[in-house]
């Protein structure tokens, strides 16, 4: 594949894993009974930008997981970014392939 497919493929694949997830911005909340007045059974909870419940953990589940979902969520119109600057030059940078084989998978 060459460096302008990969890149073409990483920002087909980030689009469309963005289009079929839930809309942010996203947050960890990590006091439940402080957000809704009662304690449910988790301890950990991600929420969409519409307080819709994305992910909800026990208390066997690291906080530094939930704040790491967050913040890669609220990374994917920079990632896209960065993998379209590439498609503008003549050649991608290093970075911008790194960033393209690490979405399609490839750490090669």
């Amino acid at each position: 594949m060459t460096a302008v497919e990969r890149l073409e493929a990483a920002i087909a694949k980030l689009e469309r894993a963005k289009d079929f997830t839930t809309s942010g911005p996203w947050e960890h909340v990590r006091d439940s009974e402080a957000a809704f007045g009662y304690k449910p059974v988790w301890e950990s909870l991600v929420l969409s930008g519409g307080g819709e419940a994305i992910l909800d953990w026990g208390s066997d589940v690291r906080e530094a997981d939930a704040e790491l979902i967050v913040t890669l969520h609220r990374t994917i119109d920079a990632q896209l970014a960065v993998l379209r600057a590439g498609l503008s030059y003549g050649a991608p940078l290093h970075t911008e392939l790194a960033l393209a084989d690490a979405i399609l998978g490839d750490n090669s």
